[in-house]
């Protein structure tokens, strides 16, 4: 008995399709979205191409094959199946059967497509970022949220190290600020990347004054089962996952050295590195585009992800980043503010990083900020 295609639905009149052979399935479609009504068109004499946004992966027992826009996934529930995909994609003949059942799905692209083109621009990792972090609420099994935390959740700020250097920041007076800032329309509107380091580097003060205005722990927050915090920028569930590495080349007052920022207690501990210092820092001249021949304060920004992957497991990463760029956004309003020169980069290499800092699997770093003297105020 040849390969044949047995058409359902299931409890939501979804469409779904099941690859049948001798009466035994081989593969079978998955709902991920509602409202599938019509299949993906089919021509018998066509010529497909496997979509470059196709992925096979493992799920537990079997393999499955997703697409970003696909709105079914694929599951092989027999070997004979997977098989029958390798020789499609390697461009032998297979059954017609199976063509219909994979194009149909919308794994496969005709060879002529009219939005080949604008498909083609999006990045395999981009298209599928973006379609995982974003399913307004359309599909069928909503994105998890947990309420329970684990019993391993790293704490809100990193525990003391008892063989470390710390060093108290300065504290700046921040009903005295309140009276002789510039206005927040003034900062918002001069808020500018800057590269214009002035002769005198940066001092451990201002560098103090910075970080107590731009990441402190303000509050720490006991909820129903976890400890969270509040801090001048947002985070996701007060969660505040990210924290911040101080590369200190040029800084008056302080060792060069790297310096992990307790946001608690206002402090930074020593981490006494012995390798890699140099490299980082021209990594981060290379991101300027050489805008900046020699940094002053290289801020690296790390995420425990355990403290957010146990709550957002589908949007970790997505909300993750989000983070990032609302600390961003007020590392720069504060540098404005304060007179100073502020620079987010765009990437940084966070396996040197993390070889450097020694940092454990969960926790990983996900943006750098370049802060130093300015020749210019507000």
């Amino acid at each position: 008995m040849p390969l044949n295609i047995v058409d359902s639905t299931d409890s939501h009149h979804i469409p779904i399709r099941t690859l049948v052979l001798d009466g035994t399935p081989l593969a079978v479609w998955t709902p991920i979205m509602p409202y599938i009504r019509l299949h993906h068109p089919f021509d018998p004499d066509g010529v497909y191409i496997l979509s470059r946004f196709a992925y096979l992966r493992r799920a537990e027992e079997q393999c499955v094959l997703e697409h970003p826009d696909a709105l079914v996934r694929i599951d092989f529930l027999d070997g004979r199946a997977l098989a029958l995909f390798g020789q499609l994609i390697g461009g032998l003949e297979v059954d017609q059967a199976f063509r219909e059942f994979i194009v149909t799905a919308g794994f496969m692209d005709a060879v002529v497509s009219e939005n080949a083109a604008s498909r083609n621009r999006w990045s395999f990792h981009d298209r599928l970022f973006q379609a995982k972090t974003r399913t307004g609420g359309r599909r069928l099994q909503q994105p998890k949220y947990k309420v329970d935390a684990p019993a391993d959740l790293p704490p809100v700020v990193i525990p003391l190290n008892p063989h470390a250097t710390y060093i108290p920041l300065y504290k700046p007076d921040l009903a005295a600020l309140t009276q002789t800032d510039p206005s927040f329309t003034a900062v918002l509107e001069s808020r500018r990347t800057r590269y214009d380091y002035a002769d005198t580097p940066i001092t451990v003060n201002q560098l103090g004054e910075f970080l107590y205005r731009a990441a402190r722990i303000q509050r720490v927050v006991q909820g129903s089962d976890y400890e969270g915090s509040l801090r001048p920028s947002a985070g996701a569930g007060a969660l505040h996952e990210l924290n911040l590495y101080i590369v200190a080349a040029r800084c008056e007052g302080l060792e060069q050295d790297i310096y992990l920022y307790d946001p608690l207690r206002h402090q930074l501990g020593k981490l006494n590195t012995s390798f890699g210092f140099d490299d980082l820092l021209a990594n981060a001249t290379m991101m300027t585009g050489g805008q900046v021949s020699v940094p002053q304060v290289l801020i690296v920004i790390t995420a425990q992800f355990d403290r957010i992957n146990w709550k957002y497991p589908d949007t970790a990463l997505s909300l993750v980043l989000k983070d990032v760029g609302l600390l961003y956004q007020t590392m720069y309003l504060v540098a404005a503010a304060m007179g100073l020169a502020p620079c987010a980069l765009g990437g940084g290499d966070a396996k040197l990083f993390n070889r450097i800092a020694e940092l454990r699997e969960h926790e990983q770093s996900v943006g750098e900020f370049l802060l130093g003297s300015s020749i210019q105020n507000l």
